[in-house]
């Protein structure tokens, strides 16, 4: 009982210390709701130990849960180069998208490119928007942005093409559909809208 505290104690404390630092390197502070869940699970350790009570399994489940589990969990996703902030707001982005809330999924999609200018899925999913609205400028750019990001993004070079097309520049499309099919030489919507 008595080495299970002191590991829970140095392993919860070892983890908010990082989570801490993360929290202060990143300037971001979506961590502090992570910070305060750990807080909460070293609380009730923090109580079990001050009043010498032996918590029942729900709780002893809780405490580790919430010191421990879930931040490894952040930590693992964050590894995986799926970060914490950028998560978050991309969730927010499509459930404001499914609610039709073009302008609040713009805001959470540029909070994310204001943190992190080479976010794909930021810059892909905001092109989508800009195109949906009829901004076909602002669609190609952000096509454009998510290609360099991901080469093989063959669906966003067609889509540059056929707005380049819409916008009336044939040969600025023409160019990008070479390229496609230079890259992907079975793409058949790419060989239909060349001719």
């Amino acid at each position: 009982m008595l080495l299970e505290q002191l590991l829970f104690i140095f392993v919860s404390f070892a983890i908010f210390v990082y989570m801490f630092f993360r929290m202060i390197r990143r300037n971001d502070t979506t961590y502090v709701t992570i910070l305060v869940l750990e807080a909460m699970g070293i609380a009730l350790n923090f109580l079990e130990v001050l009043f010498d009570i032996k918590l029942n399994v729900l709780f002893m489940i809780l405490k580790y849960v919430l010191a421990v589990l879930i931040p490894i969990i952040v930590i693992v996703l964050e590894r995986q180069k799926i970060y914490l902030f950028e998560a978050t707001n991309f969730i927010k982005a499509k459930i404001y998208l499914m609610l039709g809330n073009n302008k609040k999924a713009k805001e959470a999609l540029l909070n994310i490119l204001d943190k992190n200018k080479e976010s794909y899925k930021a810059h892909k999913t905001l092109a989508e928007i800009y195109e949906k609205e009829g901004g076909m400028r602002k669609a190609i750019d952000e096509y454009v942005q998510a290609i360099d990001l991901d080469k093989q993004d063959y669906n966003s070079y067609y889509k540059v093409a056929k707005l380049l097309d819409g916008l009336d520049k044939k040969d600025e499309a023409s160019q990008m559909l070479f390229n496609l099919l230079n890259k992907k030489p079975d793409n058949y919507e790419a060989s239909i809208l060349l001719r």
